[in-house]
């Protein structure tokens, strides 16, 4: 063996193992100050300047065991004072931020080759150490911890989609951003059929008159009445004009942190990200053997250091074009890597832990390629305003050359399958069960579904117009078929809701557009006339969900939907809401409906009141028995004098 060799194999050593080095006193203390430390945070004393300046010591020591050993002991710094640990890491100040980020990158090998000519990232070069598989393990997964700490102030999915959803809060929309043009129109929209939040006990007298000042947006309708009024409505390409006239939009001027040392920062980690998942990528996705957990691993922190840094610089609205443009490239380039072994399936084991990492990984690659998709569709629509050129802008977005085009298209094709696999239950190759979906899945999937649904139709998007309504309709049926009783179902409504809303939307510049396709308005209608069977279901067992239905029926009336204002659709609202305040039973005779179960504070009861009220003006006057059940269920309630004025103008 040559002695070069020999030498670079004996520094190849496991340092996941401490050796027993001379600087052992070093790693002794070390220790102490770990336990101390601990104990420290869990009393909340631990002092984060302090532990970080050792942390610094220690990640640019002599000895590589030593660098590893810190980096395990700043992962409990990260832990409980996560604040304290980051600060200063994107200045260049010299700040122990920016030095814990140059402790990393020193181990990593990373930031030599940009770090000497371009910015202040520059790493003490390590180039003669090679890293063993376990170490190199820390390494990234306390650099994506750290990232992930970092970036949750910027803009982007980066802090928000891979953290646990919680069923009873609002979907997270921050990809339907892009097709608002300014930001306080995107956050009307998304507050639209947000519920309102938790206060106990909130009660509100009943007044004659009701005071315009106090904003109040939720009163019945009078549709007839409103029509002439509200006038004919904004075209598309009027919109346009305007957009043109007003210039860049408010997303684009917002005030957002400057995302050049992200770039900078995901072009230094670049080379070493894709090595190390062209290292592993062969023996995790063999369809012939089982990897082990540390490559596994391996392969998850790279993509998930993926998703912070360019979830980041393509989605903030400050990022400069030359960074957005490169950014997609390289994002481009390890999609095409990822490419071939898409979807990943574990082989030959039922370890849930291995099927919970492929699962993440499968949703981080589904968001990566929604990223592309989204950035296309914004591209191409802006330059096709300002005259470019669809083609044009088609090909900017995509990378510039028609390979990045086609791989696009290849990457859109096996995503919408792997959503469709999931949306329908169908069982996995290998597998003779169906998954199904958790909450947490389906709020990460929903980028994904929103970038094919809102395919441009231009360039060499049109082919895939299939795609999207394949996906729109398995949307759909999966709404329509969750159980009430599933953590699912408040997600599922919530979502669908939004797509509806988002045609009545006169600032909405989106390409998804209801009406395009028959077969889409009636199942969208037919899930619309599915709502008042949860929201019977749900009662008072899920409040959240049961205004979310009852917003998203009154908003869709009020706006005159294309997919409520047909006369079947109404008369099935009408029919199916009466049980639902009162009913007839053979044996029991009249008993009240979920209703009455309702907390007496709480404005539901006061909602549902309006959307009775908006049902019966304007939609028609056929006797169907739905205001005889009102009349019933609010008798000695609060609601009673309320109901009584509305009642005059609606029901008679």
């Amino acid at each position: 063996m040559p002695k070069s060799a020999k030498k670079r194999k004996d520094k190849a050593a496991d340092f996941s193992v401490p050796n027993l080095c001379s600087d052992i006193l070093v790693y002794l203390a070390y220790s102490d100050l770990e336990v101390e430390s601990k104990a420290q945070a869990r009393e909340g004393q631990t002092t984060g300047v302090q532990c970080n300046r050792y942390f610094i010591q220690s990640a640019l020591h002599i000895f590589p065991e030593i660098r590893i050993d810190a980096i395990r002991f700043l992962d409990l710094l990260l832990e409980h004072i996560p604040q304290a640990v980051i600060v200063g890491w994107n200045e260049d100040n010299n700040g122990h931020g920016a030095r814990i980020l140059e402790g990393y990158l020193g181990v990593l090998n990373a930031g030599t080759k940009y770090g000497e000519t371009d910015g202040p990232l520059k790493a003490t070069s390590t180039a003669s150490v090679v890293l063993t598989p376990a170490s190199k393990l820390t390494v990234l997964h306390s650099l994506s911890t750290f990232l992930q700490v970092s970036l949750s102030s910027f803009a982007g999915p980066s802090s928000s989609s891979r953290t646990s959803f919680d069923p009873s809060t609002s979907l997270p929309t921050w990809y339907l951003a892009s097709s608002f043009s300014r930001e306080a129109d995107y956050l009307a929209f998304e507050d639209l059929i947000n519920p309102s939040a938790p206060s106990p006990l909130r009660r509100r007298k009943w007044q004659e008159e009701v005071d315009p000042e106090e904003g109040d947006d939720n009163f019945p309708c009078n549709a007839s009445a409103a029509g002439p009024l509200l006038g004919e409505p904004f075209s598309l390409q009027e919109l346009g004009d305007i957009s043109n006239v007003i210039g860049a939009s408010e997303f684009d001027n917002a005030d957002q942190p400057d995302t050049s040392f992200v770039a900078h920062l995901a072009r230094t980690l670049h080379s070493t990200l894709i090595s190390t998942f062209l290292d592993c990528a062969p023996a995790v996705f063999s369809p012939s053997a089982s990897p082990t957990e540390t490559q596994l691993q391996l392969v998850l922190s790279v993509v998930q250091i993926v998703q912070s840094l360019y979830g980041v610089i393509v989605q903030a609205p400050s990022s400069p074009k030359g960074n957005r443009s490169t950014a997609l490239e390289d994002l481009g380039a390890i999609l095409g890597y990822m490419t071939p072994y898409f979807p990943f399936q574990p082989s030959g084991t039922r370890d849930i832990k291995v099927e919970q990492s492929f699962q993440e990984l499968n949703l981080i690659f589904c968001e990566l390629a929604s990223l592309l998709v989204l950035t296309t569709n914004a591209e191409s629509a802006r330059a096709t305003r300002r005259g470019n050129g669809r083609q044009q802008g088609s090909k900017a977005a995509a990378g510039g050359t028609d390979g990045g085009a086609k791989a696009l298209s290849i990457q859109t094709q096996r995503v919408s399958d792997y959503i469709l696999q999931l949306l329908r239950g169908e069982p996995s190759s290998g597998s003779q069960l169906g998954r199904t979906l958790t909450p947490s899945a389906y709020a990460g999937l929903l980028p994904a579904i929103w970038a094919l649904l809102n395919m441009s139709s231009s360039g060499t998007l049109a082919q895939h117009q299939e795609i999207a309504s394949a996906v729109l309709h398995a949307t759909v049926e999966h709404s329509i078929k969750t159980s009430s009783k599933s953590a699912l179902k408040k997600p599922t409504i919530e979502f669908v809701a939004r797509l509806v809303l988002l045609s009545t939307e006169p600032r909405y510049h989106g390409s998804f557009r209801l009406g395009r396709d028959q077969d889409e308005d009636q199942k969208l209608e037919e899930w619309v006339a599915h709502l008042p069977q949860p929201l019977w279901e749900l009662g008072a067992n899920n409040l959240a969900a049961s205004e979310i239905i009852i917003r998203f029926l009154l908003r869709v009336l009020q706006r005159r939907s294309r997919v409520v204002h047909v006369p079947k659709t109404i008369a099935a609202l009408r029919s199916k809401l009466v049980p639902y305040f009162s009913m007839t039973h053979a044996v029991r005779g009249q008993l009240l409906g979920p209703y009455s179960k309702l907390p007496a504070a709480s404005p539901l009861r006061r909602l549902a009141l309006d959307l009775v009220a908006t049902l019966v003006s304007g939609f028609g006057t056929a006797e169907d028995g739905l205001c005889t059940a009102v009349e019933l269920a609010v008798v000695g309630t609060g609601e009673q004098g309320y109901w009584t004025q509305v009642r005059e103008k609606t029901c008679y």
